[in-house]
C-alpha cells in the first residue's frame, strides 16, 4: 500500500489535520487493513511524540493510530 497525505493545518497546540489522502487502493493482500487505516487518517486531529513514536489521537485525545 502506498499512502500520500496533504497536511492541511499544524500549530502549537499538537493539532494536525490530514487532507487530500490518496492511496493506490489496488488489489492488496488486507484490503480491509487499508480501508481502517485511511478511515483512522481522517480522524486524526491531535499528535504527540512518545518514545520514539508519533501518536495520532482523535477529537477526544484518544491514541488511535501510533507511527514508529
Amino acid at each position: 500500500m502506498a499512502v500520500a497525505v496533504v497536511i492541511e493545518s499544524l500549530d502549537r497546540k499538537n493539532a494536525i489535520r490530514f487532507s487530500e489522502v490518496g492511496a493506490t487502493r489496488m488489489a492488496c493482500q488486507n484490503m480491509n487493513f487499508e480501508n481502517r487505516f485511511l478511515d483512522l487518517l481522517d480522524q486524526v486531529r491531535y499528535y504527540e511524540f512518545k518514545d520514539n513514536m508519533m501518536l495520532l489521537k482523535n477529537g477526544r485525545k484518544d491514541v488511535i493510530l501510533k507511527l514508529q
